[in-house]
């Protein structure tokens, strides 16, 4: 009987263990890019871009802002200020003004360098820059937006605009 007892209590910390393992592996590449994030002097209060592949209509108004914003700012610890921009708009060419705008400049003129944050539900990697600078109206920056990998567990990416020219 003892036996059995121990078996039990063993079993239900190796799911819990499995659990955290499983948990430290999705939450690993947000620090991993918000470090990398903060490596960046220039990007010290600045807007962060976080892209969703979430559509606006899913959510009801300011939610998925207020969610998204705040879930990145855990990670930022007041580095920078996370904003939420869809995908959709993106795609479309319909960022709001002043993100566009910043982006534009970033590409551009230097500053903070990056461009987009992309963790969750992010975009298949294979397009998903070209469509960025499309969206952006700056196909010929290609060769100047960058992207830095995390993939430890739980695949993301950033696009930064390199300051070498």
């Amino acid at each position: 009987m003892m036996a059995v007892g121990v078996l039990l209590a063993a079993t239900i910390v190796a799911n819990r263990l499995s659990i955290g393992a499983e948990r430290a592996l999705f939450t690993e590449p947000f620090r991993e890019s918000a470090a990398w994030i903060k490596e960046q002097p220039a990007c010290k209060g600045q807007v962060i871009p976080v892209v969703t592949t979430d559509k606006r209509a899913w959510y009801k108004p300011g939610f998925a802002e207020n969610l998204y914003e705040k879930a990145y700012a855990h990670y930022l610890r007041g580095f920078a200020i996370p904003r939420l921009v869809f995908w959709e708009d993106v795609q479309a060419g319909t960022l709001p003004p002043d993100v566009r705008a910043m982006l534009q400049d970033r590409i551009d003129q230097g500053g903070c360098p990056v461009l987009g944050w992309f963790m969750h539900n992010a975009p298949d990697r294979s397009d998903a820059k070209a469509v960025f600078l499309r969206g952006l109206d700056r196909p010929a920056a290609d060769g100047r937006v960058q992207m830095e990998l995390f993939d430890i567990g739980w695949a993301g990416y950033i696009f930064f605009a390199d300051p070498r020219p």
